[in-house]
């Protein structure tokens, strides 16, 4: 009954159907019985069924000869998502969605556009591949909601993970389909038809692409829109999007690539390229289906992917090289790399791409990751060096790519040295650029052969050789390069290819070869000069070693095509080189010594030469288990007459000359018979020559002659004084000097006539008075040097006399004072006379005008510091007499030693009456100059004679002093007072140590110094400070000059204002003075400081902040100095600094306020601070006071600490933040309101009205 009623229906049905005469009539027919049609296929009767299918057939012929004609899509949508409904109904509902779906206006093809994607999940694969090959075309007008809420209920699909990842396949393999495709490829064909898948595209994903109904070009560009538009809508994940986007970007289409481009750009920045399944996804796009032959029968030939074409190729690179996951998928690196340089449809940008692949596996892969793989790419990195063909550029980008291989696989360089040198053959062949690469590929090569042995460092050794006298620059530059860095300092070969590269006829490469030479002793500048000789790596090679290396390289030389021919003398080297040779030969002389060498002047060379003296004698008398050794310092000197016969060099001179002199008893008696050789150099027309010349004509001449010669000799000279040309008469003049000074000091007594002495010494004294500086100083020079060995051989004269021959002492010593305290006189020879001034009382205790000399020097105080220093010096020397270190051998015994035992004497000075004047005059005098040259004066006396009996007797007084000189307005003067209390500090007892920690505190913490007296003169302001006098002419400045301005004012009660401002300033001073001192000794009193930490850290942790810049880096260096980790110690005394801070906020000083305000602030970043939440009221409190100060830059530093604790306090009254957010919520924002309220400054209620919302 119930299939006949079925029957009965189907029959009016089909009636209905058959009598529609018009589209309107058959779209209402077929909008109503459609789908309860296609639900009768279902039935069990096949009477009912075969029915159906007639009508079917019917309603298709009906409807397809009528596009006009809608389907009920969204009755049909319904009835295909109803689970109930069965397969066989469900195909027929996919037909007529196929048919009824794109007959729709496309408004409502989007808005049914997500009704498709839901039916996706759980149906068949056709079925859903039918669904978005529907969907694809309607993408574009799909209307996505920027609210994230209705985005996610709009694709609620995206919570099923395979209706997602189908989707997005689908959607990858519509972009990557080609626009020419869609109208020549029909379904139907296979692999035997001739099928052939576009580039990264598999057969069937083109089939299910294509469909029944091929999109047209435009169509399908529309559609890549649409769904570049999707993808870049936040609907799906970043990771999952971009690499759609990548395809996209790559489109031949404007309109698709730009859109892609554009969403590319902005989510590449946050995309994770180190996520495996992006990096190995582009991979798959790059290299399409690659299998092994295993995997290859298990997946069917129509799902394999072809290889993507070259413009994606060239859109997926970019993203490889940033990634470091990329780098580390070998294999696949590997294929892509190969793939680039020689795959048939590649181009320069990929091979070029591809180099730097190269250099991204480099820096991104470990050299164990790398080693097996480095090979492979070394070897195709070499192919492409040698095919000439290739670009210029590629080649040159090939070529770094070798030399970053081999730094990370130094193996691959050591095992084919050839590959280097055939670097180094190709540089001058090469284009500008590709010498560049070369170059870069070589200095990344080098470091490659730095721990090789012997029998292949010989190797390297003699490619450098080969190429540092190439006729190439660039060769020899790029030899000289691999000499430094393959080379320990000490390998002989490689320092000698860089003395020959010093006289190079190209600038940079001697530049970089001096640099080079002497790198080691400028990157070990700072570190102690006595050096360990047991040390692994040794800076210099040895001596004797060096030289015998260079000596039989030069006379390989000399039979040689390399030998320089100067005049008619033979040279093995250019000059240059030959220079630096001789400078380097020293230099592993005073190394081997056991001190880093000094070359910088004669003075340093000079002070080294005790030193030198010990192992230069050891070496002569062959103490040493090499025997060469005496025979290396002759062939040194040899080496030095032979430079000097054709060169004229001040610095080899002065080498040949301490080389002399350090032995002068051995060494001297080979250059008696060419003292006419060295006075050539005497009268040179170089003024650092003749010094050194005359310095060694007189060692020679007083060592090597006998009597009666040396009287000859002076008697030449004396007469050669007299000349009117300057090189003669200054040459000739020191020379004396030396000679007389050498014979005195000899142990050997040698007759020489008083006469001959006294002749000398009064042709010297006469140019004393000359107007050329030179002479002036060579004068100076040679009576200092005479003076420190023998009683000036003069009448003594009287001191009062206004004698002018200068034939005596006493005239002898006015003059120099006149030069002393002349304005006219330069700084050098103000400089040498106070030398010779204390070289006169020297020789002998018994000096008429020693304290005369030493009242002068006192009373001189000079503005220059270099001065200063230098009269320092002069008055120790002076008050020691005898003692003083102007006595010895400066060749052969160093100050120290000679303080050393001189000081033990018994022996009575004036170093007591010197002492006594510093500490009790001049370190306490009103005039700031006088207490600046005391303090020098006064640090030249501890620093140098600090075991003297006078000075341990007076070391407190010397610490109370230094300690009162902190205080002083002039920073040199708190500077030296510092650098004089750590050696006071480092010089005293137990007790001594403590008392200067408590006095340091003391001035510190309070500021407090000692009184001073105060006299009309004393300065009480800096000059400038309080603007011009009242009259106009002068500042005010003195205490004599505030007394008349009050008076002229009619005000007396204004001194006492001034005198207070005054007293505020020295208190700030004595804290930074006393901050200098401080960080001296910090590091040495760690553990007498720490029961004070509590009182330092807080007032330390403010002074930092102080207004005045000079006073913060006062402080900030006794912070460093005693503060090792500075965070961990503001954590430990947290809540003392924030007492003090808060103590100080409204301290009656501005700075202060100012400082605790900074202070504060940066106390409250970058720190936990639960542990102070019950503060927090009481810093809103004072605060808001504070940001109402008087003074502007006050309430700038208040207004800034106030918005940190705002953020502070929003961040920790967070309920999120726990119990203590919960308190800083309740102690906080009752105080905010209260006082933000009440305050009537604009400022302050904005900012109670933005926390207050915050909060």
């Amino acid at each position: 009954m119930a299939s006949r009623d079925e029957m009965v229906l189907l029959e009016r049905v089909f009636l209905r159907v058959g009598t529609a005469e018009t589209d309107d009539q058959l779209q209402n027919v077929i909008c109503k019985f459609l789908p309860p049609v296609l639900l009768k296929l279902a039935s069990e009767q096949d009477g009912v069924r075969k029915m159906v299918m007639e009508l079917l057939v019917h309603i298709n012929k009906r409807v397809r000869s009528r596009p006009a004609v809608q389907l009920p899509v969204e009755a049909l949508l319904l009835q295909y998502q109803d689970p109930s409904t069965s397969p066989f109904v469900m195909n027929f509902n996919i037909i007529y969605l196929k048919l009824g779906y794109p007959r729709l206006p496309i408004e409502k093809q989007a808005e049914l556009a997500s009704s498709l994607l839901e039916c996706l999940d759980g149906k068949p694969l056709l079925h859903q591949e039918a669904l978005l090959f529907m969907l694809m075309p309607v993408l574009s007008s799909m209307e996505i909601p920027p609210d994230p809420v209705k985005r996610k209920a709009l694709f609620s699909f995206t919570k099923k993970a395979r209706s997602v990842n189908l989707f997005m396949d689908y959607m990858l393999d519509m972009l990557l389909l080609p626009y020419g495709t869609t109208s020549e490829v029909r379904p139907g064909q296979g692999a035997s038809d001739g099928l052939i898948a576009p580039p990264g595209m598999s057969e069937y994903a083109l089939k299910r692409v294509t469909g029944e109904n091929p999109l047209s070009p435009e169509g399908l560009e529309k559609a890549k829109v649409g769904i570049v538009k999707l993808l870049g809508a936040d609907v799906f994940p970043e990771e999952d999007v971009v690499c759609h986007l990548v395809i996209a970007s790559s489109d031949t289409r404007h309109s698709v690539a730009g859109c892609a481009d554009m969403e590319l750009r902005k989510i590449s920045g946050s995309v994770n390229w180190n996520k495996p399944e992006v990096i190995l996804k582009l991979y798959g796009l790059f290299r399409g289906t690659l299998l092994s032959k295993e995997k290859e029968a298990v997946i069917n030939a129509e799902h394999k992917r072809t290889p993507a074409n070259t413009r994606i190729k060239l859109k997926i690179l970019p993203f490889l090289l940033k990634s470091r996951e990329a780098a580390n998928q070998l294999p696949y690196a590997i294929q892509v790399i190969f793939d680039c340089l020689y795959g048939t449809n590649t181009n320069l940008k990929l091979k070029s791409m591809a180099v730097q692949f190269v250099y991204h596996l480099c820096t991104s892969c470990t050299d164990i990751k790398m080693a097996p793989v480095g090979p492979v790419l070394l070897s195709g990195m070499t192919k492409v060096i040698a095919d000439l063909s290739e670009e210029s550029k590629l080649r040159g980008l090939a070529f770094v790519a070798v030399g970053r291989l081999c730094k990370l696989l130094p193996a691959l360089a050591v095992r084919d040295i050839a590959m280097v040198q055939s670097f180094f053959d190709l540089l001058p062949k090469e284009s500008n650029e590709n010498k560049l690469a070369i170059q870069e590929a070589i200095s990344l090569i080098a470091p490659a052969f730095k721990e090789l042995t012997a029998p292949s460092l010989f190797l390297v050794e003699a490619l450098v050789m080969s190429n540092i006298e190439a006729s190439e620059p660039l060769r020899r530059m790029m030899a000289l390069h691999f000499a430094d860095v393959v080379f320990l300092p000490n390998n002989l070969s490689s320092r000698y290819c860089m003395l020959l590269a010093t006289g190079d006829v190209s600038e940079e490469i001697r530049n970089e070869a001096l640099q080079l030479i002497h790198s080691a002793v400028g990157l070990n500048a700072t570190k102690p000069q006595i050096l360990d000789k047991s040390a692994d790596e040794k800076l210099f090679p040895s001596f004797v070693d060096m030289l015998s290396f260079i000596q039989t390289k030069a006379e390989s030389r000399l039979s040689s095509n390399a030998k320089v021919i100067v005049g008619t003398h033979t040279l093995p080297f250019n000059a240059a080189a030959f220079e630096q040779i001789i400078i380097y030969l020293h230099m592993c002389l005073m190394y081997g010594a056991g001190e880093l060498p000094d070359i910088e002047s004669a003075t340093s060379m000079k002070a080294q030469a005790p030193t030198m003296a010990v192992y230069v004698r050891q070496l002569l008398c062959n103490k040493e288990a090499d025997t060469a050794g005496e025979n290396a310092v002759h062939i040194y000197l040899l080496l030095i007459q032979q430079f000097l016969s054709t060169t004229r060099n001040s610095l080899v001179m002065m080498c040949l000359l301490e080389l002399v002199a350090v032995a002068c008893d051995q060494l001297a008696m080979q250059f008696v018979d060419k003292l006419d050789w060295l006075q050539n150099f005497m009268y040179s027309g170089q003024l650092e020559m003749r010094e050194h010349a005359a310095e060694l004509f007189g060692i020679v001449v007083a060592v090597g002659l006998n009597g009666p010669k040396i009287e000859h000799v002076l008697e030449k000279l004396v007469k050669n004084i007299k000349e009117k040309s300057l090189e003669i008469q200054h040459g000739s003049m020191l020379a004396v000097g030396y000679i007389l000074q050498k014979w005195a000091a000899s142990p050997v007594k040698k007759n020489i006539a008083l006469t001959h002495v006294q002749e000398a010494a009064k042709s010297i004294a006469v140019l004393l008075s000359s107007r050329n500086d030179v002479l002036v100083f060579a004068a100076c020079t040679s009576l200092g040097e005479l003076a420190r060995s023998l009683p000036l051989p003069l009448p003594p004269g009287e001191l009062d006399s206004k004698d002018s021959s200068l034939a005596t002492t006493a005239a002898v010593v006015n003059v120099l004072f006149a030069k002393l305290t002349s304005s006219q006189e330069s700084n050098a020879i103000k400089e040498k006379a106070i030398n010779t001034l204390a070289k006169l009382c020297v020789v002998d205790n018994s000096f008429p005008w020693r304290r005369q000399i030493l009242e002068k020097l006192l009373d001189s105080q000079p503005k220059q510091v270099e001065i200063n220093f230098a009269t320092g010096d002069a008055l120790m020397s002076a008050a020691l007499g005898s003692k003083s270190p102007y006595n010895r051998d400066v060749w052969t015994q160093t100050e120290k030693d000679y303080l050393t035992k001189s000081l033990s004497s018994e022996e009575s000075d004036y170093l007591p009456w010197l002492l006594e004047q510093l500490l009790k005059t001049y370190t306490i005098s009103s005039n700031p100059l006088v207490r600046q040259c005391a303090c020098v004066w006064l640090l030249t006396v501890v620093s140098k004679v600090g075991g003297h009996k006078a000075v341990s007797c007076q070391l407190p007084n010397i610490q109370t002093s230094f300690i009162g000189l902190l205080a002083d307005s002039d920073e040199l003067t708190q500077e030296i007072a510092s650098k004089g209390l750590g050696l006071v500090y480092d010089k005293g007892d137990e007790q001594t140590k403590q008392l200067l920690i408590n006095e340091l505190l003391n001035t510190l913490m309070t500021g407090r110094r000692k009184i001073q007296e105060v006299t009309g003169e004393t300065r009480i302001f800096e000059e400038g400070a309080l603007g011009k006098a009242v009259t106009g002419d002068g500042n005010l400045s003195t205490y004599k000059e505030l007394c008349g301005l009050a008076s002229h004012l009619n005000q007396p009660d204004l001194i006492y204002k001034f005198m207070h401002l005054a007293n505020h300033h020295a208190m700030w001073n004595s804290r930074k003075g006393a901050a200098f001192g401080f960080s001296i000794i910090a590091n040495q009193a760690r553990d007498q400081l720490e029961p004070h930490l509590s009182k330092i850290i807080p007032r330390l942790y403010r002074y930092q902040y102080d207004p005045n810049v000079k006073i913060q880096q006062a402080m900030t260096r006794v912070w460093n100095a005693l503060v090792p980790d500075s965070n961990k110690m503001v954590d430990t005394f947290m809540q003392e600094i924030l007492q003090d801070i808060i103590s100080n906020l409204t301290n009656n000083m501005w700075r202060t306020r100012e400082s605790c305000c900074l202070a504060l602030n940066d106390f409250l970043r970058g720190r936990p601070l639960d542990g102070v939440v019950k503060e927090l009221p009481t810093l809103w409190e004072i605060l808001l006071r504070v940001r109402d100060d008087i003074k502007e830059s006050v309430r700038i530093a208040a207004e800034i600490c106030l918005l940190t604790l705002a953020r502070v306090c929003t961040k920790m009254c967070d309920p999120n933040y726990g119990k203590v957010g919960i308190d800083a919520m309740q102690l906080v924002l009752p105080v905010i309101l209260q006082n933000g309220v009440r305050n009537t400054l604009p400022e302050i209620r904005s900012l109670r009205c933005f926390i207050s919302l915050q909060a």
